[in-house]
């Protein structure tokens, strides 16, 4: 069987960790090889904040209108319902745990990305209803 490797994700690009190490990742439930891993070293995570940064300040998403950074998350959202089982199968024999379990973990991730990508141009500041002896206030 091929092990797949499965390398560092940094500044949206797939690579192989600076070390050049790797670590297997077994499924507990029978000890097969589920994939090979990247090793990160201090390096790694150097290039990994500094990328990190340079998105957040000055990257697409932060220039993105609210609607259209939730139509993103839409999709998010439908693309990990669209690979439900193969997600969910991948989670089972990273984790060892039964598919019943790792199905209900995808939906809460789809569930998750859909609710904040409704979320993204709700956010007003308003008055929420509090105690009946108090007020409550929100600010950005």
């Amino acid at each position: 069987m091929t092990v797949n490797y499965h390398g560092l994700f940094i500044d949206g690009d797939r690579v192989t960790a600076g070390s050049g190490d790797a670590a297997n990742v077994y499924n507990p439930a029978d000890g097969s090889v589920v994939a090979s891993v990247g090793l990160g070293d201090r390096g790694d995570v150097d290039l990994a904040v500094a990328a990190a940064r340079r998105a957040f300040t000055s990257g697409a998403w932060h220039t993105l209108r609210p609607i259209d950074r939730g139509e993103i998350l839409r999709r998010i959202s439908e693309g990990i319902s669209a690979n439900r089982e193969a997600l969910a199968a991948a989670e089972s024999g990273n984790a060892g745990k039964p598919i019943s379990a790792a199905l209900g973990e995808v939906d809460a991730a789809a569930t998750t990305f859909r609710y904040y990508a409704g979320a993204v141009d709700k956010v007003h500041g308003q008055t929420i209803p509090g105690r009946a002896d108090g007020t409550l206030m929100t600010f950005r």
